[in-house]
């Protein structure tokens, strides 16, 4: 088996491996002690008057959404969006291939849900918002790219920031949970006869 499918084994493993690096991240400890939250207060005009985040700083999600690249985008093999094609081409059971595509299903289920930010009668999805501060703030921030002119156009606006900063926050627990999940299917795949 090891020969015939070597180069599915190599990505199962090249997911785990990425997997375990962002469990010994900083974020999750911080997100476990600290907890999360957005506290927003306003003046009598509307305007912002303060807003407190309390939960991992800004060198954690850094590392974090670097790393966790590997599993959002379609380029090295191991997205969410192509593991089941790699459970597809191996021998593994019914249970363990419906799996694969039930947890595909419902990672975009999640990331299609709305935001409670809508500009110009589109309402931003929690994809929209992850991707915004991704490719916006955190990585490819060209001026030219459409995620980096929509995190210029909100970075400004303390509640609009704060609305898309906690969706990003959220939805990287999410994919957190769900590549551990992963990683646990692909050891029970990995150690198949």
């Amino acid at each position: 088996r090891e020969m015939k499918y070597e180069k599915q084994i190599k990505l199962l493993k090249l997911f785990n491996e990425k997997s375990a690096k962002l469990e010994k991240l900083h974020i999750l400890k911080n997100v476990r002690k600290i907890g999360f939250s957005v506290t927003t207060r306003y003046k009598v005009n509307g305007r912002t008057d303060k807003a407190k985040r309390y939960g991992p700083n800004s060198k954690s999600i850094d590392a974090f959404a670097l790393t966790i690249r590997f599993f959002i985008r379609d380029q090295d093999g191991i997205s969410i969006n192509e593991i089941d094609k790699i459970y597809q081409s191996l021998p593994l059971s019914e249970h363990l291939q419906k799996k694969i595509v039930y947890i595909k299903s419902k990672v975009k289920q999640y990331l299609s849900a709305p935001t409670n930010y809508t500009l110009d009668q589109y309402t931003f999805t929690r994809l929209d918002a992850f991707e915004i501060i991704l490719y916006g703030s955190l990585a490819h921030a060209k001026s030219s790219d459409k995620r980096r002119q929509q995190y210029e156009a909100i970075e400004n606006n303390t509640l609009v920031y704060e609305v898309i900063y906690n969706s990003f926050v959220h939805t990287l627990l999410f994919l957190m949970k769900t590549i551990k999940t992963i990683k646990g299917l692909n050891n029970i795949s990995l150690e198949l006869p």
